[in-house]
C-alpha cells in the first residue's frame, strides 16, 4: 500500500512539474551542458538528483562532477543499454562505489525513463522508472564534496577522466525536468543563468521524433527480404549497429550486377561486379564498426557511378566503365544472412531501411519478408564488462565471448593465469642463464598484486638465481649533507617504487635476503659504543629504529669489527665510534628478513663531512610448481636480458662467530670459491653473502696559502681508478722524455761521425772519425773493425786496462807517460763528460 502512494506521488510531482514548467532539450551527440561549483561548493551528506531520458543509443555519459583534490566524484552513464552510478568518497579505493541496475529491457528503447538518485552518506538509492535499487558501501567517509563543475550529457575534451572508469561518449537523445539539488539544470541553462552554460548546438523545447521500429537478426543464419523497385539503379541507406566485426549486410545477385555489403574485420566493404567476367569493384571505410553504436550507411549503384558513404565520412565514388551492363532485375534484396555459400551473415539489427527512395516498414511488409527476425533490438554484449583480465582482448558471437590473451603475459579462458613468474628462480628453471631484468607477479593469479620488474641475477651460482630488488640512490657512496634536514638529523628516503605491503607478502616466502650498508665517517660516529644512543640509525619495514650496524647482531648497537675484533679502538664497538679527525669505515650485510629492506638512513647534523652507501635488497626463493602447459617462450618474454659480465663471485672472510649470526649464509656448506671456472664443483646448493664492489679513494690535502681565519687548505678526494690514470699517465711522461734524449744524443753521434772539425781534432787529436766512439767503450768490449789490430780494452770499475798507450784516450795520455808501449792501468773518472755530443747517456 505504501509502494503504491509513493509511487502516485512521485507521478503526481512530475505531472505538477511538467504543468508549471517543463524543460526539454534534444542532444545529437555532440553537445553538453555545465554548471560551476566554484561559487557554491557542495559539502554535504546527502545528494538528490532526478529526471527524465530516451534514446537510442545503448552507451553515454549522462551526469559527471568531481573534486581534483579530495578525489570524489559521481557519475551516471548508461552502459550497453543499463544504468550505472558511479561514485567515491574520498582518495582511497576502499571508497569507491558503483552500482548498475535495468531489467532485461534495455533502456535505450526510445521510451520515455525515469530516474530518481539519492545518496545519503554511503548509502545510494535509484529509483529506475520507479523500482528502488539501494545498496550500502563501505569506506571512511560519509560526506561528498564537489567543488568543479557539474557536467549533463557530457564533458570537456579538455577533461581527463580516464582514471574514473567512464565514457566519453556524449548524450544523444532527449532530456527532460532535470534536476540537481532542486536546480532546475535545463530551464536556467536555457536562459543563461549565472554559473550555467552550454556548448554546441541544442534544440530546446522538442524532442526529435524518430520512426525507430528496429528488426534484429540474432543468429547468422536469420535473414530479411527487401523488395527492389528500380531496373537501371539501385540504393540502399539504412542504419546499423553490431557487436560482431565480421557478417553479410546485404546482397543482392543477378546475372547482370551483382552487389554485396558485408563487414570484415570491423570495417564495412562494398563489392560489385558487373557482367560476366569481370572482376568486382571492391570499395571500403571505417573501422571499428563492432562498438555497438548506430552507423548510417548509404550505397548507390547506377550506370553512371557506384558510391559508397560512412556515417561522417566522405562518400567514395567509382566511375562505372561496365556503365552500359547495370541492370538489375526487380527481384528481392536480402539483409543480414541468406547467403551462406558467401559468408556468413550479419549479426546486429538495422533499422530507417529506404530502399529505392522508399522506406521499408516491416509492421506493413508480408511476414515472409522478415522470417526469422525480431522486430526490437536487443543486442547481448558479453564483452560489455570486460570479462578479459589483464589487458585481453574479447572478441564475441551471438552465443558467447572469447577471451584474446595473445598480446599480454597471461593465459587462460579469461586470461587470469599469469605467465609471469613468482621470482628470478622460476625463470631459471625455465632456462634463462643470463642476468637479465624480469618482470615478476608474486602472488601469481590472486591479482592482488601487480607484476613489476626486478634485476635476476643469474651468473652468480649456478643453481642459485638472486632476485634484486632496486632502490633510486646510488649504490656508490653519497653525501650524508645531502639529506632532508628534520629537526637535529639527516634524513635519506630509500625508494623501491614498490609498497611495503607488497614486501611483507613477498618476504615471508623468501628463503633469505641481505643488504648492504657502509658508513663513512670522519668526525662522526655510528653508534656511539659502548653506552650509546646511537647516533646513526637506519629504519626497516617495520618502522623502528634499528641500532645496530652491517654484520653484527640484532639490536646490538655495534659494527662487524666488533666481532673480528678489528675495531680502531678495542674498547669501541664499531670503527666510526672513535670520532676522530681520520676517514674510517664501517660496512657489512643486514641479514634479518623480517627487518628489511632498508627504507631509511638517519644521522646527525655533527655528520655532515661522512658518507654512507646501501646496496640494493638482494634475496632468494624457492621456486614454485611451473605449470606443463605453461609456453617457456612466452614467459621468457617477460626477461630483457643485461650486456654486460656476468656478476662475479664475492670474496668472503671467515668471521669468528657463526656464519649466520655475521654475514649471511644461504647454506651450512662451507663455501668454495672457484674463481675463474665457469662451472664450480663445490658450489651447489651454497649461496654466500654478496661482497659488493669496493671503493678505494685518496683523499688529498694541501695546506692554506692565505692565513684567514676560519680558512681551509685545498682538499679533494681521488677514486683508485683517479689514482691509476695518473700513475701510469706519469710513467709514459718519463719514458717519452727519455726516448727524446736518446735520440737528439744519437743525431748529435751521427753528425760528428761524418764530419771531423777542428774542434774535434783540437780537443781530441783523433786520428779518424772513428775516434768518436773511443769513450763509449766504456758500457763493454770495444768493436773495432776487423782490419784492425788493436785489443780489446778491459774495463774494470774505474781503471781501464790497455797494452800501449795509443788505446788510451786522448786525455788519459798524459797520465801514462814513460810507459811506451807497454801494457798500462790507469783510474778512469766515469764522471769524464766529452766536449761533443757522443753515443750514449753517461758517456
Amino acid at each position: 500500500m505504501m509502494c503504491i502512494i509513493y509511487t502516485l506521488w512521485i507521478s503526481l510531482t512530475f505531472l505538477l512539474l511538467s504543468m508549471v514548467r517543463c524543460s526539454l532539450v534534444t542532444m545529437r551527440g555532440g553537445e553538453y551542458i555545465v554548471k560551476d561549483l566554484r561559487g557554491e561548493k557542495i559539502h554535504s551528506e546527502t545528494l538528490h538528483v532526478v529526471f527524465q531520458f530516451k534514446t537510442i543509443d545503448p552507451s553515454s555519459l549522462l551526469l559527471f562532477s568531481v573534486n581534483h583534490q579530495l578525489g570524489d566524484f559521481i557519475s551516471l552513464e548508461l552502459i550497453g543499454g543499463k544504468l550505472r552510478y558511479k561514485g567515491r568518497l574520498g582518495d582511497e579505493d576502499k571508497g569507491a562505489q558503483e552500482m548498475i541496475v535495468g531489467g532485461d529491457a534495455l533502456l535505450n528503447d526510445y521510451q520515455w525513463h525515469v530516474v530518481d538518485l539519492k545518496l545519503n552518506k554511503r548509502t545510494v538509492t535509484i529509483e529506475l522508472d520507479y523500482q528502488p535499487h539501494t545498496k550500502t558501501f563501505e569506506g571512511a567517509y560519509e560526506v561528498l564534496d564537489l567543488d568543479g563543475d557539474v557536467y549533463l550529457g557530457g564533458v570537456s575534451s579538455t577533461l581527463d577522466v580516464s582514471q574514473y572508469g567512464i565514457t566519453v561518449r556524449r548524450y544523444s537523445g532527449c532530456l527532460r525536468n532535470f534536476f540537481f539539488n532542486d536546480d532546475d539544470f535545463l530551464y536556467k541553462t536555457k536562459y543563461s543563468k549565472p554559473t550555467y552554460s552550454s556548448y554546441g548546438d541544442l534544440l530546446w523545447n522538442k524532442c526529435e521524433n524518430i520512426d525507430y521500429q528496429p528488426i534484429m537478426f540474432k543468429s547468422p543464419q536469420e535473414y530479411a527480404l527487401v523488395p527492389t523497385y528500380l531496373k537501371h539503379s539501385l540504393s540502399l541507406t539504412f542504419k546499423f549497429r553490431t557487436l560482431i566485426g565480421s557478417g553479410l549486410l546485404f546482397s543482392k545477385v543477378s546475372k547482370a550486377v551483382t552487389a554485396t555489403l558485408y563487414l570484415k574485420e570491423t570495417k564495412l566493404f562494398l563489392s560489385v561486379r558487373i557482367g560476366e567476367g569481370n572482376g568486382p569493384i571492391i570499395m571500403t571505410q571505417g573501422a571499428d564498426l563492432d562498438d555497438g553504436f548506430w552507423h548510417r550507411v548509404e550505397i548507390s549503384i547506377t550506370t553512371k557511378h557506384i558510391m559508397l558513404k560512412l556515417d561522417q565520412l566522405s562518400e567514395l565514388k567509382h566511375h562505372s566503365p561496365f556503365s552500359h551492363l547495370v541492370s538489375f532485375h526487380k527481384s528481392n534484396g536480402t539483409l543480414g544472412g541468406g547467403e551462406e555459400h558467401i559468408m556468413k551473415g550479419f549479426v546486429g539489427c538495422m533499422y530507417n531501411i529506404w530502399m529505392d527512395n522508399t522506406l521499408i516498414d516491416y509492421r506493413k511488409l508480408h511476414p515472409v519478408y522478415s522470417a526469422g527476425v525480431l522486430r526490437k533490438c536487443e543486442l547481448k554484449d558479453y564483452c560489455l564488462f570486460q570479462p578479459c583480465r589483464n589487458g585481453g582482448r574479447c572478441t564475441q558471437n551471438h552465443k558467447s565471448y572469447k577471451c584474446d590473451c595473445i598480446n599480454t603475459m597471461y593465459s587462460g579462458p579469461t586470461c587470469e593465469e599469469s605467465v609471469f613468474q613468482r621470482s628470478c628462480q622460476e625463470y631459471k628453471e625455465l632456462g634463462l642463464h643470463e642476468d637479465a631484468y624480469c618482470t615478476i607477479d608474486p602472488d601469481g593469479d590472486q591479482a592482488q598484486i601487480k607484476p613489476f620488474r626486478v634485476l635476476c641475477n643469474m651468473t652468480r651460482y649456478s643453481h642459485k638465481a638472486v632476485t634484486i630488488f632496486e632502490h633510486q640512490l646510488p649504490t656508490d657512496e653519497i653525501q650524508i649533507s645531502k639529506g632532508v634536514i628534520e629537526g637535529q638529523s639527516y634524513h635519506h628516503n630509500i625508494d623501491y617504487a614498490i609498497d611495503l605491503d607488497t614486501f611483507d607478502y613477498l618476504l615471508q616466502h623468501a628463503t633469505h635476503c641481505q643488504q648492504h650498508v657502509n658508513f663513512k665517517c670522519k668526525n662522526a660516529r655510528l653508534m656511539n659504543s659502548p653506552l650509546g644512543p646511537a647516533e646513526t640509525v637506519w629504519i626497516g619495514r617495520q618502522g623502528h629504529d634499528e641500532q645496530y650496524w652491517g654484520g653484527a647482531k640484532p639490536d646490538s648497537g655495534s659494527c662487524a669489527c666488533r666481532y673480528d675484533k678489528s675495531c680502531a679502538k678495542p674498547y669501541r664497538y664499531c670503527n666510526c665510534d672513535v670520532g676522530d679527525d681520520v676517514w674510517r669505515s664501517d660496512a657489512g650485510y643486514l641479514n634479518q628478513t623480517d627487518r628489511l629492506p632498508v627504507v631509511m638512513m638517519s644521522f646527525k647534523l655533527t655528520a655532515n663531512q661522512s658518507f654512507f652507501s646501501v646496496g640494493h635488497l638482494e634475496c632468494q626463493f624457492n621456486a614454485t610448481a611451473i605449470p606443463q602447459n605453461l609456453s617457456k617462450f612466452r614467459a621468457l618474454k617477460a626477461c630483457t636480458p643485461l650486456n654486460q659480465r656476468p656478476t662475479s663471485r664475492p670474496h668472503v672472510t671467515n668471521p669468528s662467530i657463526k656464519q649466520n649470526e655475521r654475514i649471511l649464509s644461504w647454506d651450512r656448506k662451507k663455501p668454495n670459491f672457484n674463481y675463474g671456472r665457469k662451472n664450480p664443483t663445490k658450489e651447489q646448493g651454497y649461496v654466500g653473502p654478496f661482497v659488493p664492489k669496493v671503493n678505494v679513494n685518496v683523499t688529498v690535502e694541501l695546506p692554506k696559502i692565505l692565513e684567514k681565519q676560519g680558512e681551509e687548505g685545498l682538499k679533494f678526494t681521488l677514486s683508485v681508478y683517479a689514482v691509476i690514470v695518473i700513475a701510469v699517465a706519469t710513467v709514459i711522461v718519463v719514458i717519452i722524455i727519455a726516448i727524446v734524449i736518446i735520440a737528439k744524443r744519437c743525431q748529435g753521434l751521427r753528425n760528428g761521425g761524418r764530419a771531423t772539425s777542428e774542434h774535434d781534432m783540437d780537443d781530441y787529436e783523433r786520428e779518424d772519425g772513428a775516434a768518436a766512439n773511443e769513450m763509449c767503450t766504456f758500457f763493454g768490449s770495444y768493436s773495432r773493425p776487423s782490419n784492425s789490430n788493436r785489443p780489446v780494452i778491459e774495463v774494470h770499475r774505474h781503471s781501464i786496462h790497455c797494452d800501449t798507450i795509443d788505446e788510451l784516450p786522448p786525455a788519459y795520455r798524459e797520465f801514462a807517460h814513460g810507459y811506451g808501449h807497454q801494457p798500462i792501468t790507469t783510474h778512469i773518472d766515469l764522471s769524464y763528460k766529452p766536449h761533443k755530443k757522443s753515443f750514449g747517456m753517461f758517456c
